[in-house]
């Protein structure tokens, strides 16, 4: 399990997610979705403790506040985080690991964040089901049925210095958002968090940097 860490106070989902960062990176990714059509990122982190969950929550709020749907998908092997406080009763695992994904399926896993336009699959994930042989067709399933139904899939990611999970998930979505922590992120984390970015065809929307005060 990974250890617990504590975001400032004033990194509440609430607040951040009417920050001017946040606000900022929706409408980039609503150029970004007007220009390229794209709809599914993971959002991952050089360390543990950056704040990628509240990252995730917050934007999905502030994107679905825009009447657009939204999708987070808990794809970390060490931590089940939800700040929603949603239950979901099956996994990306499951998903992954089973039948092909097929629309019933995506909806059995699915669970409504109430008076919001977001769902949730929050599941336990098992690492080695972003591994397996058929990891990169049962997401490509996964993503064409998903990407049908919501505007905007997020992929809650692992910390890149917890193990290969990261790099595998980024490389099985394609699409990638970072977010790092000003006085916390480790540098050679991050150094080695790059330097694996640049190993593989992914699209890189940038980063997120949240203050440590």
């Amino acid at each position: 399990m990974s250890k617990q860490f504590t975001l400032p106070k004033r990194y509440t989902v609430q607040s951040l997610s009417e920050s001017k960062s946040i606000s900022t990176l929706t409408a980039k990714i609503l150029k970004l979705q007007a220009e390229l059509d794209l709809k599914s990122f993971t959002i991952v982190s050089a360390s543990q403790g950056d704040g990628k969950t509240a990252v995730v929550s917050s934007l999905a709020m502030n994107y679905a506040s825009t009447g657009r749907k939204v999708l987070i998908i808990n794809a970390n092997p060490f931590e089940v985080a939800n700040f929603f406080d949603v239950p979901s009763q099956k996994s990306l695992t499951d998903l992954l690991s089973g039948s092909i994904p097929t629309r019933s399926s995506i909806e059995e896993a699915t669970s409504k964040v109430p008076e919001t336009l977001i769902d949730v699959i929050n599941g336990p994930q098992d690492p080695s089901a972003l591994v397996n042989v058929d990891a990169k067709e049962r997401m490509h399933e996964l993503l064409t049925v998903v990407e049908s139904t919501y505007d905007l899939i997020l992929f809650d990611g692992p910390a890149f210095d917890e193990g290969a999970s990261a790099l595998a998930l980024t490389g099985l979505v394609g699409n990638v958002l970072v977010v790092l922590r000003r006085d916390f992120s480790k540098v050679q984390a991050v150094d080695a968090m790059m330097t694996d970015l640049k190993g593989i065809d992914v699209n890189a929307l940038g980063s997120v940097v949240l203050n440590n005060k």
